[in-house]
């Protein structure tokens, strides 16, 4: 039975986020008027504003999407038991002026107290979302301390609410199945969908790079959604974002919680999106992603542990040259890999992205201080912290139309 997986994340981070701070102050006035009638609402509009209880403490929130179960041919069975097929990990730092959010494929292999090892995704279903957090707490060596579990159809009608939102389909999409009523058809490129098409192209399975494929679309829906969330007409639709929101979380979050949220949020920290470290696995015909311990480890190190959190510190960087992977259209990217190549680069063009391309940039799930490094030799300025690059480079670089101030040749491949 196919699955639906959603990208959890967006509606609550959109949700925090959907109070006053991108108005100016009439516009913030009209929309205060307008949230007087929903008192929730309002007290977290007030925080935006610094009005109400502030963020004085990272906080750790589990955040998970349902998958969805029939109980007939394209008949939906709500509830709060189902897979999640969406899990991702936020740390919002006040300190840092930071939030963190780590997706953690759900064919991640991990211990879930008391039944054994088996995919995090089962979690819910033995034991609720305690029970998640208990095993990604295991997992991770952390403590989370809240837990967001929203129901599937959310996406789709934040989607419409927000009037669409511009996606970048990174690969031909068909899939149909009568059953569901579900029919599935996207071409390749930038296309403006609605929530319905949305609500598909988060259920769509067949990636080229498998499910982690469908967790870095999702990423990069999500920087689409919020994007698409800062224009400041969307907000004189709070009421309804928030109450859609209302409508399709189970949480243990407080309203002062997510008041200290929104104040946090209104604050416009830096946002960085991370994939858990991993590879590939299968155990008895059943695949898996294996966390790679090390690497997460340096990653949580730098993003979610304040007592070792050091932004531009990383691991001293290695004589050889790294690996990058090339992205953007063909006439961008070979005069950039022929000149890379020279260079002594083990470089190759990788026929695959999830997000449109603007400018060139140098991607890295995590490791910011060596990326930076590199980008310094390659003349670049931008450098973007994301889940989304290749998982065979040790960065990726987005070529864009404006091309890459390419180096002079070195000579050797070990400077």
């Amino acid at each position: 039975m196919w699955r639906v997986r959603l990208a959890v994340f967006l509606l609550l981070l959109v949700a925090v986020e959907a109070v006053y701070f991108w108005l100016e102050p009439g516009a913030r006035q009209a929309l205060n008027n307008s949230f007087a009638s929903i008192p929730a609402a309002f007290k977290i509009g007030s925080s935006a504003v610094g009005l109400g209880p502030r963020l004085e403490e990272p906080m750790n929130l589990l955040l998970m999407g349902e998958d969805i179960s029939y109980s007939g041919p394209a008949t939906p069975a709500y509830g709060w038991q189902g897979n999640t097929d969406t899990m991702i990990l936020a740390r919002f730092d006040p300190v840092a002026k930071q939030v963190a959010v780590l997706s953690l494929p759900r064919d991640t292999y991990a211990e879930i107290p008391g039944h054994g090892f088996f995919k995090i995704n089962a979690a819910n279903p033995y034991g609720g979302p305690e029970l998640a957090v208990q095993t990604i707490n295991k997992l991770l060596n952390l403590n989370i301390n809240y837990y967001a579990l929203v129901n599937v159809f959310a996406v789709r009608d934040l989607v419409n609410q927000l009037g669409g939102v511009e996606v970048y389909v990174p690969e031909a999409m068909n899939y149909d199945d009568n059953a569901a009523k579900l029919h599935i058809h996207f071409k390749v490129g930038q296309q403006t969908m609605n929530g319905d098409q949305a609500m598909a192209y988060l259920r769509f399975r067949h990636d080229a790079i498998g499910d982690i494929g469908r967790v870095q679309r999702q990423q990069a829906f999500m920087e689409s959604l919020l994007a698409k969330g800062k224009d400041p007409a969307t907000w004189l639709r709070a009421p309804q974002l928030f109450a859609t929101f209302s409508n399709n979380v189970h949480t243990d979050l407080s309203k002062d919680d997510l008041a200290k949220l929104a104040g946090f949020m209104a604050q416009k920290p830096q946002v960085v999106r991370l994939l858990l470290p991993g590879t590939f696995w299968t155990s008895d015909g059943i695949s898996f992603w294996r966390m790679d311990e090390a690497k997460t480890q340096t990653l949580l190190n730098q993003f979610f542990l304040p007592a070792l959190q050091t932004q531009d510190t990383a691991p001293a960087p290695s004589r050889a040259l790294p690996s990058l992977a090339l992205r953007g259209k063909p006439q961008y990217v070979e005069p950039v890999l022929q000149a890379l190549r020279k260079q002594g680069y083990n470089a190759y063009a990788e026929h695959y992205q999830v997000e449109n391309i603007p400018q060139t940039c140098l991607v890295t799930n995590g490791d910011v201080a060596g990326a930076k490094a590199v980008a310094a030799k390659l003349g670049l300025n931008c450098v973007e912290v994301s889940g989304t690059g290749s998982l065979y480079a040790d960065y990726t670089l987005l070529v864009g139309a404006n091309g890459l101030p390419l180096p002079k040749p070195s000579g050797t491949a070990n400077q």
